[in-house]
C-alpha cells in the first residue's frame, strides 16, 4: 500500500489528469441537481379553485379573471370565502349547500402555465397522488444512495456511475409518456434511485481517491457548486418555458446525454483496483496519469505489492488477543461499516450529522419560501446564499481543518437558529435566515469531503451511500413535517438549534481530523488509528486525574 500511496503522491495533487477526471465527475452532480430539483417544477403545488359554469367558460371573463377574484365580483356567488380551493355552492349563493368541485378546477397560471398536476388534477381529494409520487421519488433517492454505494464498492465506481447515467436518460424519457399512475410512480422511484443517487455517490470517491490532500476540500466544494448549478438550470428552463411541462421533462432528461461518453473516457478508481487485487490495471492507470501530468517514468516506482505481513498494522488490528486479517476478504457490504468499533462510531456519527444537516438545509429553504412568493426568485436567492458559503469554506478550511470547520459552523448555526425561533422582527428574521443558510451550506459542503476522508477505500462508497441516504431521509422527514403548517416554523428552528449544538459536540468528541492526511485504504488502518486515539484519551484522563 505504501507503493501505491507513494506513486499517487508523485503524480501531484491536481494535475491535468485529475482535473479532467474531476470534470467528468462534476457533470454527474450537475445532472443530479437537474433531476433532483425537476420534481418541484414538473409537479408544483398550485393555487386552484372550482370550475364554475357560465363564468369560466365565458371567453370575456376568462381573459379578465384571476384566482383572486374568488372573494369578489361574480365568483362570490359560487365560491365560499372561507373554503375556496376544493368546494363550491351547489346552486350559487342562493343555496347554502357546499359540494366538492364537480366540474373540475381552474389553476393559477401566474408562474406555472402547465404541469403534471393539472394534467391529472392532483389536488383536493386527489392530492394524495402528488404526495405519493413525491414520496416514491424521494424514497428512490434514499434507497438508491445506499444500494449504489454498496454496488460501487463491490463492482467498481465506474460501472455504477455509467449505468446510472444511462438510467437518468431512460427513466427521464419514460416518465414523460407513461400513461399509468402506478407506472409513473414506479418510474419516479427508479428515476430517483439510479438517475439521481446512482451517479452522484461513486463520483465523490472517484475524485477523492486521485486528488492530493490539499485539493480535496476544493473538489468537495465544486461538487456542491455543480449540484447548485444544476438546480439553477432547472429554474431557468422552467422560467422561460412555463407553457409545457412535457417539454421541460424532455429537456431535463436530455441533459443526461452529457454522461454517455463516460463509458470510454472516465477511468476506474486506482485505489479501488489496487485494494481488490487488480494491481496491474491500477498501475496502468498510474502510468496514464503520469503521462497526462508530465511526470517522468523514472519517478514512478511500479513495484509489486509486498506479501501481507501479519505484523503489519495496516493489514491487521488487534481485538483482544485475536488478530483479524482485514485484507483477506475481497468484497465488503453494509454490515462491515457497523462490524468494527471505530468505523461504526464514525458511521453512526455521520448518519446523525447528515440526517440533521439534510433536515436543516431543506427546512431553511422552506423558511425562505415563506419570505418570498415567486418560486423562481426563491431558487435564485438560495443559490446566491450558497456562493459566499462555498468561498468561505475554500478560504477557512485549510486554516482550521475539517473538524473545526464542522464544529464552528454547526455551533454557530445552532445558536442563531434558536434566536431565530423567538425573533418577531421581520428584517431580523430575513437576515438571520440567510446567515444560518450560509453556515449550513458551509457545514454540508465540509461534510462531503470529510465523509470521504473518514472511511477506507474498501467501504468508502458504502459509507458515502449510507451518509447520503441519511441526508435524503432528513429531507423527506422535514418535507412531511412542514406540510402540517407554518405554525411549526418556530418549533423547527428550535430543532435546528438543538441539532446544531449536539452535532458540534459529537464531532468534537468522536471524529478525528482528516485535513491534509492520507486517506485510509484498509479497515485495519482506521481501527488502528481508533485504538491509538482511544489510548491517548485514556492517558489524558489519567494525567488529569493525577
Amino acid at each position: 500500500m505504501e507503493t501505491l500511496q507513494h506513486n499517487l503522491e508523485r503524480l501531484g495533487d491536481f494535475g491535468r489528469y485529475q482535473k479532467f477526471q474531476h470534470g467528468l465527475h462534476l457533470l454527474c452532480w450537475l445532472t443530479g441537481g437537474i433531476h433532483f430539483m425537476s420534481f418541484l417544477f414538473v409537479f408544483p403545488s398550485l393555487e386552484h379553485r372550482c370550475f364554475v359554469n357560465g363564468i369560466d367558460d365565458n371567453e370575456y371573463l376568462i381573459n379578465n379573471n384571476s384566482l383572486e377574484a374568488a372573494t369578489e365580483g361574480l365568483l362570490d356567488n359560487y365560491i365560499p370565502v372561507n373554503d375556496s380551493s376544493c368546494s363550491m355552492y351547489a346552486n350559487g349563493s342562493e343555496s347554502s349547500v357546499i359540494i366538492p368541485c364537480e366540474n373540475g378546477y381552474i389553476y393559477s397560471s401566474e408562474y406555472f402555465q402547465s404541469s403534471r398536476v393539472t394534467n391529472w388534477d392532483m389536488v383536493c381529494e386527489r392530492e394524495w397522488m402528488r404526495a405519493f409520487i413525491q414520496s416514491m421519488f424521494m424514497f428512490g433517492t434514499v434507497l438508491g444512495a445506499l444500494i449504489t454505494g454498496l454496488l460501487a464498492d463491490k463492482y467498481g465506481r465506474k460501472p455504477v456511475t455509467c449505468v446510472s447515467g444511462v438510467a437518468q436518460l431512460v427513466f427521464g424519457f419514460i416518465s414523460v409518456y407513461i400513461p399509468s399512475f402506478l407506472g409513473l410512480s414506479l418510474c419516479m422511484f427508479l428515476y430517483g434511485a439510479f438517475g439521481v443517487a446512482g451517479a452522484m455517490v461513486p463520483t465523490v470517491s472517484l475524485t477523492m481517491e486521485i486528488v492530493g490532500a490539499s485539493r480535496r476540500q476544493l473538489c468537495g466544494i465544486l461538487f456542491a457548486s455543480a449540484f447548485s448549478l444544476g438546480s439553477i438550470l432547472v429554474c431557468i428552463w422552467a422560467w422561460f418555458l412555463p407553457q409545457s411541462a412535457t417539454q421541460l421533462q424532455l429537456i431535463f432528461a436530455l441533459h443526461s446525454v452529457l454522461l454517455l461518453g463516460h463509458f470510454w473516457i472516465m477511468d476506474e478508481s486506482i485505489c479501488w483496483l489496487w485494494t481488490v487485487g487488480q494491481k496491474s490495471k491500477a498501475l496502468e492507470l498510474v502510468q496514464k496519469a503520469a503521462r497526462w501530468n508530465g511526470t517522468r517514468n523514472d519517478e514512478i516506482e511500479l513495484l509489486p505489492l509486498k506479501s501481507l505481513d501479519e505484523n503489519d498494522p495496516m493489514v491487521y488490528w488487534e481485538k483482544g488477543n485475536d488478530p483479524i486479517m482485514m485484507r483477506k476478504q475481497r468484497s465488503y457490504g453494509l454490515f462491515d461499516i457497523f462490524r468494527y468499533p471505530e468505523i461504526r462510531r464514525r458511521s453512526l456519527t455521520m448518519f446523525y450529522i447528515c440526517f440533521g444537516g439534510g433536515s436543516m438545509y431543506n427546512g431553511l429553504i422552506y423558511n425562505s419560501v415563506n419570505l418570498f412568493e415567486n418560486p423562481y426568485l426563491v431558487f435564485i436567492i438560495n443559490f446566491l446564499a450558497e456562493i459566499p458559503g462555498n468561498i468561505l469554506v475554500i478560504w477557512l478550511a485549510p486554516k482550521f481543518g475539517n473538524k473545526k470547520m464542522l464544529i464552528y459552523t454547526f455551533l454557530s448555526s445552532g445558536l442563531l437558529s434558536i434566536v431565530l425561533a423567538f425573533s418577531t422582527v421581520d428584517i431580523v428574521n430575513i437576515i438571520l435566515s440567510f446567515v444560518v443558510k450560509i453556515l449550513t451550506t458551509m457545514a454540508i459542503n465540509t461534510v462531503t469531503t470529510f465523509a470521504a476522508e473518514l472511511f477506507p477505500t474498501v467501504v468508502r462508497n458504502t459509507a458515502l451511500g449510507f451518509c447520503m441516504m441519511s441526508s435524503r431521509l432528513g429531507i423527506t422527514w422535514i418535507q412531511k413535517i412542514i406540510l402540517v403548517g407554518k405554525s411549526f416554523v418556530p418549533t423547527l428552528n428550535i430543532f435546528f438549534g438543538v441539532f446544531g449544538l449536539s452535532a458540534s459536540l459529537l464531532v468534537c468528541l468522536l471524529i478525528p481530523e482528516t485535513m491534509n492526511r492520507p486517506m485510509p485504504q484498509t479497515i485495519g488502518e482506521v481501527e488502528v488509528h481508533g485504538k491509538q486515539r482511544k489510548e491517548s484519551y485514556i492517558r489524558f484522563l489519567l494525567c488529569c486525574h493525577y
